[in-house]
């Protein structure tokens, strides 16, 4: 697992990609290898971020919930 950023909660004026809880989710294929934005901030496919005591990974260009007690 790699480096996890901490981040702030999403601010309204700033741009950051959908947040879902991972295993009811729709994703798109065609989105696979697309960027998720946090506040403005880019990250990579796989990247991951926390918040709140839970983190959140970048894939197919949502951020998904990563802790299993949460879904």
């Amino acid at each position: 697992m790699g480096k996890i950023t901490n981040v702030e909660q999403p601010e309204a004026d700033k741009k950051t990609s959908r947040i879902v809880d991972g295993l009811g989710a729709t994703m798109q294929l065609d989105q696979e290898h697309a960027q998720c934005h946090w506040n403005d901030q880019v990250f990579a496919r796989g990247d991951q971020v926390s918040i709140d005591g839970k983190t959140y990974e970048c894939t197919f260009g949502c951020w998904v919930n990563t802790n299993q007690s949460d879904m």
